[in-house]
Formats: C-alpha cells, sequence, structure tokens
C-alpha cells in the first residue's frame, strides 16, 4: 500500500491507505466507555489539506466555565452594576478574569455560546422595588439581552428578596467580554446580591 511518512515532535508516523470499516474490530472498537477529555482522534482538516489530531474536549462544548460568588455583593446603588464572581467551579480555556468578573473569548474560540446565570437580590422594597438583569457585551448592554424585569408584588411589608434565571445566546469574537449585569427601579435605596449567585456559559459544538 501506498504510504507517507509525516513527523509530529520526536516521532514518526506513518500514513497507511486501505483503512476502512473492517480495521474495526472487537479489539479496538471503543464501546460504550465514556473517552477521556484528554483522548485523540484523528481527522481531515478540509482547509489544510491535512490529517489533524484533535482531543475529545476540543470536540465537545468548549470553552466553557461557571463561576460563583462567596459573599453578599452589599450596598448596590444606581445604575448599572456588574455582578462579580469570587470563585470559578471551573473554567476550561481560562477566559474568566476574576479581577474584572467579565468572560473573555479565547483566542482561536469564537463561535456562538450560551450563557445562564441565576441572580438573587434582597432588600428591595415591596410596595415599589423591582429589578432588571441584563447581559453586557463589551462594555455595553448586549442588544439581544433578554433584559428581565420583575416588580415585587408581596402583600407583606418589609424588604423583600428576589430571584431570577437568565439566558442567551450570541455570536462572539476572539477577545469579546461577557459580562452579568443589574440595575434597580421604583426605589432610590441600596440593594444587596445574596451569594448564591452563579454565572455560567459554553460554546455551542456544532453550529
Amino acid at each position: 500500500a501506498d504510504s507517507s511518512t509525516f513527523l509530529r515532535g520526536d516521532q514518526s508516523y506513518v500514513a497507511v491507505s486501505g483503512f476502512d470499516a473492517s480495521s474495526i474490530t472487537g479489539q479496538t472498537d471503543y464501546g460504550a466507555i465514556v473517552p477521556a477529555t484528554d483522548d485523540s482522534l484523528v481527522m481531515y482538516d478540509t482547509s489544510a489539506t491535512a490529517l489533524r489530531e484533535i482531543t475529545v474536549a476540543a470536540l465537545g462544548n468548549t470553552p466553557a466555565f461557571k463561576v460563583k460568588k462567596t459573599s453578599t455583593q452589599a450596598s448596590i446603588g444606581a445604575g448599572d452594576v456588574l455582578i462579580t464572581f469570587s470563585v470559578a467551579s471551573y473554567d476550561t480555556h481560562g477566559g474568566w478574569d476574576t479581577g474584572t468578573s467579565l468572560y473573555t473569548v479565547p483566542a482561536d474560540c469564537a463561535g456562538k455560546y450560551y450563557f445562564t446565570a441565576t441572580l438573587y437580590e434582597y432588600s428591595i422594597p415591596w410596595e415599589t422595588g423591582y429589578m432588571n438583569v441584563f447581559f453586557y457585551k463589551n462594555g455595553s448592554k448586549s442588544t439581544e439581552s433578554p433584559s428581565q424585569g420583575l416588580r415585587k408584588t408581596s402583600n407583606s411589608s418589609g424588604n423583600e428578596e428576589m430571584g431570577w434565571a437568565i439566558s442567551q445566546s450570541c455570536t462572539l469574537a476572539a477577545g469579546d467580554t461577557w459580562g452579568l449585569y443589574t440595575a434597580r427601579g421604583g426605589f432610590t435605596s441600596t440593594y444587596n446580591a445574596y451569594q448564591s449567585c452563579r454565572f455560567e456559559g459554553f460554546r455551542i459544538a456544532g453550529v
């Protein structure tokens, strides 16, 4: 069979023609075992007309991240306010910046992304208060953001809590930033974001 040799690092590999379905046997079948994320596959890169190695992780919904608060964000005032998160539960490509509380799309990772967040806020006047929650892209409110507004309608007096689940899919380029913001309405006192807030996202595979 015709063959060609190519190098990767300090090892030589020989590509041999004639590989087909019959080459897969009971000895080579992966079966129902879930492959490890660092397992490699060989694929054909049409743009380079060449064989490439790719890991299982790269074929999944990555980059991906999930962050959480570990303490209350207190005395939030007027305007659009960034919700801060102090701990990353996971961050596959190092896109999350704890210092800025923003996610930056890593190099070579442009694509369609899906983001979701759960937000809990309290010390909101029940008789007048309402809140909005939305995403920011590159420092401005996302034009596609589903700005979530909610007015508390409790019949009891005192300061109330509000909770949201917000999500959005969007197309992002490498270097774009994404963050979660909130704003008050109907009242002028400060309010708080509870430490159970969560924020996560991933690139959607195959689109």
